[in-house]
């Protein structure tokens, strides 16, 4: 039998993680860069929409991306992976909204589980196209950071997104063990047993006649 249970704790793991992948898609702290001059510190926040300048005083001041503030070559990678993210995760909770119809007018645990897993193996590929722009990016910024002089005015940092993108992986992941768990092992979900019926019918039938 089907746990409904398993299904509702999965479910909720994997739009919890489609909320922080979303979340770090539009927030722009991927990159936070710190620059001190005269005494003056400024940090530039960098994300895949757009860049904010944030002074000492605290004005800060945001500007999408456009062509005259384009996209750093350095995101323009991860944050087309981090869209696909976006969008696989997405389609995986539109394929589990299918078992809670399944559960409603036809009531077959088969389908139900079909459903489950197949959300559930999408979740998952979500949860690899998140962890590899966060990777991509700590790379990139790790590398600039020490390529930056020693003692200099200039400093990389990870933004906070990279952090949200961490724990979105970690949920999406949680939230495929258990959609793709909530079935009995012992059944097969995608195939009818038909020669093992078939069989049995027959042995029945000769044990009767004799």
């Amino acid at each position: 039998m089907v746990s409904i249970r398993m299904q509702m704790v999965g479910c909720a793991l994997a739009v919890i993680g489609w909320i922080l992948v979303l979340a770090m898609y539009v927030t722009p702290m991927w990159r936070v860069t710190t620059v001190t001059v005269n005494g003056t510190t400024q940090s530039v926040w960098e994300g895949t929409f757009m860049r904010c300048l944030r002074k000492g005083g605290g004005d800060r001041s945001c500007r999408s991306y456009d062509f005259l503030v384009p996209l750093s070559p350095d995101f323009e990678g991860p944050s087309s992976v981090a869209l696909a993210a976006v969008i696989t995760c997405s389609a995986g909770l539109v394929i589990f909204s299918f078992t809670g119809w399944c559960a409603k007018l036809v009531f077959k645990e088969r389908t139900m589980a079909r459903f489950s897993v197949l959300s559930g193996v999408v979740i998952l590929i979500a949860a690899l196209l998140c962890f590899i722009p966060v990777c991509w990016t700590v790379d990139l910024i790790v590398r600039d950071d020490h390529a930056a002089p020693v003692g200099g005015t200039r400093k990389v940092e990870l933004g906070a997104c990279l952090y949200i993108g961490f724990v979105a992986v970690v949920a999406l992941a949680a939230g495929w063990r258990f959609l793709c768990t909530s079935w009995p092992v012992n059944q097969n979900v995608w195939f009818w047993p038909i020669s093992l019926h078939r069989t049995e019918g027959r042995e029945t039938e000769s044990h009767q006649l004799r």
